[in-house]
């Protein structure tokens, strides 16, 4: 399989993780802005952040000690920082930990005594001011879960570490597995439609390709519905069969079969089988003779037919595109002993496109070299041979 066949495909439609709900929610978080949670509830953090609650605790830090404007600055320090990591390490800088001093047991008390014991900071100006936990929620507008994950990470000497979203899928398929994948798609053959505007490259079968890979990897439970998306996704390819220049013969049995009024389709199916064995016949016995005689000198093996019509002039301006246009015709010879070809390049006020005409083609061409070759094999798509 060529390169060229491993590119990006454009008829499948790529993710945008940036329009997810789910991120839009984490960035107006960090961004200070109001958004709706999954529950479709607006959320405005600044408003949070501004109310001030009265409560009482032992330092007697009421937020009443913060003005309005205090808060504000505050609250829009924290939140201009670009990521949650640097908000939560911003966050552990505020945080002291230190031993606990002094331990009150009670009797019937289940709970595991804590091991460590924080204090509050947060800045007003320039200063540093000793705050509780509340209101310390309550100046960055946070949650208490939050705050104690961090104070996990301080009593254990690691630092804050965004892992939302980066954890890998439990069904996900190793990397040896994908290679394993992209290797067998590889190894098939394609066909190239040479008539179309582009290179187009086709694969017959999906479905079969799958079966192979299971015959071939039995101990790899790789599902159809994971090989088909890989094939998607890693591969501009087409499937099934080029439908330009197609076998006039081959597509006249197919829709004879096709058709639900017509009672010989057995005979139409036997007509179709014979037809393309007859065709393959052809090409092997040109393979065939490729290789048998290619050292022998008295040996001219040639295959010709009419490549497709070339209409002049090409061009997108009204006035002449309506225009009837001038037919070229272009007719090809190639030499199978030396792989070289021969064109024949003429405009339809110079001759036609018929039988005649190939055979004029053929003889002129032939007559460079009746000297030296004894055996002519001609091979064309029109049933010469």
């Amino acid at each position: 399989m060529d390169d060229n066949s491993e590119l990006t495909p454009n008829k499948r439609r790529k993710a945008e993780p940036s329009k997810y709900a789910r991120n839009i929610q984490k960035k107006a978080r960090l961004e200070e802005k109001s958004y709706k949670n999954s529950k479709g509830r607006s959320k405005n953090l600044i408003h949070y952040s501004l109310r001030d609650p009265l409560f009482s605790c032992r330092i007697k830090c009421s937020l009443k000690k913060f003005s309005d404007a205090d808060r504000l600055a505050i609250f829009q320090q924290f939140y201009t920082l670009s990521s949650k990591n640097e908000q939560d390490i911003f966050l552990q800088s505020l945080v002291d930990m230190m031993e606990v001093k002094q331990r009150r047991p009670r009797p019937g008390d289940k709970n595991i005594p804590k091991l460590k014991s924080f204090k509050y900071y947060s800045f007003k100006g320039s200063s540093k001011v000793e705050i509780c936990v509340t209101a310390f929620l309550n100046l960055y507008a946070i949650t208490y879960k939050r705050i104690r994950r961090i104070n996990t990470l301080s009593s254990q000497g690691k630092s804050p570490n965004d892992l939302r979203g980066k954890m890998p899928r439990a069904n996900t398929f190793s990397e040896e597995i994908r290679n394993c994948v992209k290797e067998h798609i590889q190894s098939f053959l394609t066909k190239i439609s040479h008539y179309s505007g582009r290179e187009k490259h086709y694969l017959l079968n999906l479905t079969k390709m799958h079966q192979l890979y299971l015959e071939k990897y039995p101990n790899q439970k790789v599902s159809f519905s994971f090989y088909r998306c890989f094939f998607r996704e890693n591969f501009n390819l087409s499937l099934g069969r080029p439908q330009v220049d197609v076998c006039s013969t081959c597509e006249l049995l197919n829709n004879k079969i096709k058709d639900q009024y017509l009672n010989d389709t057995a005979k139409r199916t036997a007509e179709l089988i014979v037809h393309k064995r007859r065709a393959k016949k052809l090409y092997s016995k040109i393979t065939k003779d490729i290789e048998e005689k290619e050292n022998k000198d008295q040996f001219l093996s040639l295959a010709f037919d009419y490549m497709q019509n070339v209409q002049l002039p090409t061009t997108p301006v009204g006035e002449v595109f309506y225009y009837q246009q001038l037919t070229v015709s272009v007719f090809c010879i190639h030499n199978l002993k030396t792989n070289t070809s021969w064109m024949y390049v003429y405009h339809e006020g110079h001759a036609k496109k018929t039988a005649d005409e190939m055979c004029t083609f053929v003889l002129e061409y032939l007559n460079e070299f009746k000297e030296n070759q004894s055996e002519l094999h001609l091979y064309s798509d029109n049933g010469w041979g």
